[in-house]
């Protein structure tokens, strides 16, 4: 009978103790980072006058696929747009629109007539080409 109640006393102290540092270790923790950059919306026809990039024309720039980013130093313009023309037509079209434009691997970068950061890319995708810009403003 003795032995039972010690080991009763054991089992209920080990939870106690067991819990204790789950508590402890739960309430020690950091709490989580939230991210520096927070998505807003705009649409892309909003989004490509902020960032100082023309949507590329006849592309389908649909709602919700592109974003925008900003923190204290920058804000950072994501526009998604698909066409039926082909990759090179749309890199030359934004090779004309941005100033000091230079090709790298599988897309070019440049600046915006107000002096942006301008990066696109466009690759064929699902029988479409997909244009990928991003476009970044400092503050």
């Amino acid at each position: 009978m003795r032995r039972r109640q010690c080991y009763h006393r054991e089992v209920k102290l080990h939870l106690v103790l067991g819990s204790a540092l789950i508590l402890a270790a739960g309430c020690s923790r950091a709490p989580e980072a939230k991210p520096e950059l927070e998505g807003k919306f705009m649409t892309p026809t909003e989004m490509a006058a902020k960032a100082d990039v023309p949507l590329y024309p006849s592309s389908d720039a649909p709602d919700g696929k592109s974003n925008v980013k900003e923190t204290d130093k920058e804000s950072r313009y994501e526009l998604i747009m698909t066409t039926a023309d082909a990759p090179d037509k749309v890199l030359a079209f934004y090779r004309g629109k941005l100033q000091n434009a230079q090709k790298g691997m599988g897309g070019i970068m440049g600046s915006s007539p107000k002096g942006n950061s301008v990066t696109v890319t466009a690759a064929p995708e699902a029988g479409k080409t997909s244009i990928h810009v991003i476009a970044i403003t400092f503050k």
